[in-house]
């Protein structure tokens, strides 16, 4: 047993990250169904959004917080001290990528579309998005496979189930196509924030805060219709996978 193991209030197992990764499902694609609001209408309005989506992640936020404390898991979920980690260093090419495209984006938006409230609402809805993803699916997700599989293994498993659990938006109105397309830019995204920790000592919190950079100026309907408006059609791509949950 690892040393750090002996910290734990409960060894990792596989099927301990797998319940928690449906589990977080179960708790806030309920409450955005129950919100009433159609899925391609969650980000028409600061209200919709608040109602669809903060509330639902806020739920999700409490209790990953709650599981994560009970688990002991703090540690290994928010820092990357793994021994296993690659020795070559071209796969950074992918977060980078993204990391640019976001920046690119800052200087695209006309943020004069947008009132104050929508845009402090949805600063919230990318850190509470960036904590649970993070803290899911490359935190505890990832603390339970490397407890049995090789770290090749991990990257590949935890890249798949953040691919899959956005098929879950079908339940929320999104049609099969959309949600193909989604499963496998989905996938490409958690390789790519997988990749950040694994090639140095970053914590997972600077994985996290590329993920709400990307998320917030990625994610919501309007940000699909001013580009399609302005036929930014890279823009386009990103927007596939950065959408609830």
């Amino acid at each position: 047993m690892k040393k750090s193991e002996h910290q734990l209030r409960v060894t990792p197992k596989i099927w301990i990250g797998l319940l928690i990764a449906v589990g977080y499902l179960c708790i806030i694609l309920p409450i955005q169904k129950l919100s009433g609001i159609p899925y391609q209408d969650f980000g028409a309005s600061a209200d919709n959004l608040y109602r669809s989506a903060i509330m639902s992640m806020t739920a999700g936020a409490v209790a990953l917080i709650i599981v994560t404390s009970l688990l002991g898991w703090w540690q290994p979920a928010l820092f990357d001290n793994t021994q296993q980690r690659w020795t070559y260093k071209w796969p950074i090419i992918a977060p980078l990528f993204l990391l640019l495209g976001a920046i690119a984006n800052l200087f695209l938006t006309d943020f004069s579309k947008f009132d104050a409230k929508f845009i402090l609402i949805l600063i919230l809805f990318g850190l509470l998005v960036g904590f649970c993803e993070e803290i899911t699916y490359r935190g505890l997700l990832l603390t339970s496979l490397r407890s049995k599989v090789s770290e090749g293994w991990v990257c590949i498993l935890t890249s798949i189930i953040f691919g899959l659990i956005h098929g879950s938006n079908i339940v929320l109105g999104q049609d099969i196509s959309t949600t193909i397309s989604q499963f496998f830019f989905a996938a490409l995204m958690g390789f790519s924030l997988y990749i950040v920790p694994n090639l140095g000592d970053v914590t997972a919190w600077t994985l996290g805060c590329l993920s709400v950079h990307v998320r917030l100026f990625f994610c919501r309907q309007q940000w699909l219709r001013w580009f399609e408006y302005n036929d930014c059609r890279p823009a386009k791509y990103y927007l596939l996978v950065h959408r609830v949950p």
